[in-house]
């Protein structure tokens, strides 16, 4: 990402790569691996994988999943922390996606005095 000096944002430069295998019609395995600089995130690098089933509820093109993750901070005060998480994709239209999930975090991060912590999250994708 680039500065954002009304923000007070430092540069930040990283890379991602993304694994995704169909082993058939309706089951996805995948695996993700990001490196950064992680001066705004305080995330030096983050591996994933994970496993999609589509159809489990519903329409076909609608992915159920669940992934595992570990994430590294930068900074020696935080915790590499772990984090399980299942989901559930609406494809809305061809360019619209709507996803519900649920993350339990372990050890998170920035937060010494927790051992866990739960996040449910909507997200609404447009493409264009």
């Amino acid at each position: 990402m680039d500065a954002r000096k009304k923000l007070g944002l430092t540069e930040d430069e990283g890379m991602t790569v993304i694994l995704n295998q169909n082993l058939v019609d309706t089951l996805q395995v995948f695996a993700r691996y990001a490196y950064s600089d992680g001066t705004l995130t305080n995330v030096r690098q983050i591996a994933q994988a994970g496993l999609g089933l589509n159809g489990l509820i519903g329409r076909k093109d609608d992915p159920t999943g669940a992934a595992f993750s570990v994430n590294i901070p930068c900074n020696s005060a935080s915790r590499t922390e772990t984090v399980l998480e299942v989901f559930h994709r609406f494809q809305v239209t061809n360019y619209n996606q709507f996803s519900l999930g649920l993350q339990l975090i372990a050890n998170p991060g920035n937060a010494t005095e927790n051992e866990a912590a739960g996040v449910f999250y909507a997200r609404w994708r447009i493409s264009f």
